[in-house]
């Protein structure tokens, strides 16, 4: 591990750990585990004190000089996968799932997407290259069965489109939120993650070994064993 080498030649390291079970292994000099989502070391986006905190943790365990490793648990528990939180904004209720029912409730994010993108000035919508509505529309008619067969790679785009519109649209005039509260609404309160599930589980017994191969990425670990997928 590069924190060895950095010891070595006389630089201090402090290791921050998502995975307890590899800094046990590789054993870091320093090392803080904290109890947050894969990708997101510091905590939320957006709340600065709480990454200020783990920052000051982590920055406090250079004073630790022992010859035996330090593995440090930052104390804040971690944020809780409730299904109960929602959006600011009106989304239709749950209805039998169709593209029409799809549509309706994508028309709903559509505003607080944009506004959202105007207000951050960022986005992480795009990789299908195509615009939402073209999305909504694709993944629709492809729930339906009416739109023509498209590729294995689009379908995966398109599904992670899907994802950003929600996610990003749910946070316009909200606090700092957590990946777990917004994760916890769009898996347990949407439509389109029901879609998103129908098409999981359709691809995994496919014929086709590029479907079969996509349908592990359409839905977190975590969720499938939550959703019983």
């Amino acid at each position: 591990m590069l924190a060895h080498y950095l010891e070595n030649a006389g630089i201090a390291t402090v290791v921050i750990s998502l995975v307890r079970l590899h800094s046990e292994k590789i054993k870091p000099p320093r090392a803080l585990f904290v109890p947050f989502e894969l990708g997101r070391p510091l905590g939320n986006p957006g709340d600065i004190a709480g990454q200020m905190d783990v920052l000051h943790a982590a920055l406090a365990m250079l004073d630790h000089t022992g010859p035996e490793p330090l593995l440090a648990d930052y104390p804040d528990p971690a944020p809780v996968k409730s299904g109960d939180w929602k959006p600011a904004f009106d989304v239709p209720g749950a209805a039998e799932l169709s593209g029409a029912a799809l549509r309706a409730e994508c028309a709903a994010m559509l505003p607080p997407y944009h506004a959202q993108a105007r207000k951050t000035g960022r986005s992480t919508f795009g990789l299908s290259g195509l615009t939402p509505e073209e999305v909504i529309a694709l993944v629709a008619d492809q729930l339906d069965g009416a739109g023509s067969r498209i590729s294995s790679k689009l379908i995966r785009f398109a599904v992670d489109d899907l994802k950003s519109l929600y996610l990003e649209s749910a946070c316009l005039d909200q606090p700092p939120l957590s990946s777990a509260a917004l994760s916890g609404w769009f898996w347990r309160q949407t439509l389109a993650a029901q879609a998103i599930a129908k098409f999981r589980t359709d691809f995994a017994t496919s014929d086709d070994k590029s479907r079969q191969m996509i349908a592990s990425f359409m839905v977190p670990g975590e969720w499938v064993d939550d959703l019983a997928l």
